[in-house]
């Protein structure tokens, strides 16, 4: 298709050359895999400092996509402390925690 650069578009109406549309080098995004023991505790991810401003959430063990960047993830599971810890994405692929039970009273 010519001489395009990466992401650009040609804009065409009715069989005529409009211009061109230049589009902006998307964000690449990097897995990070969320596991824990046991299986299918909640958990939250934030942007670090910010751990009230969720961005993302599921169960373990699940896989979330994010860009280059530093996170804070938590998990909770009924019965057991809840644990959490900072990423870097994309240094820190994975983020595993041991969860605790909690004591009975």
């Amino acid at each position: 298709a010519g001489n395009n650069l990466p992401f650009e578009r040609n804009l065409i109406e009715k069989g005529k050359k409009k211009g061109k549309l230049q589009l902006s080098q998307p964000n690449p995004l990097f897995d990070l895999h969320v596991y824990s023991t046991p299986l299918d505790a909640e958990f939250s991810i934030s942007f670090k400092g910010s751990p009230k401003n969720i961005i993302s959430s599921g169960i373990t063990s699940d896989h979330v996509s994010l860009a280059k960047g530093e996170y804070y993830v938590e998990l909770k599971k009924d019965g057991y402390k809840s644990d959490s810890g900072n990423v870097k994405i994309p240094e820190d692929p994975f983020f595993y925690r041991k969860l605790k039970r909690t004591s009975i009273k």
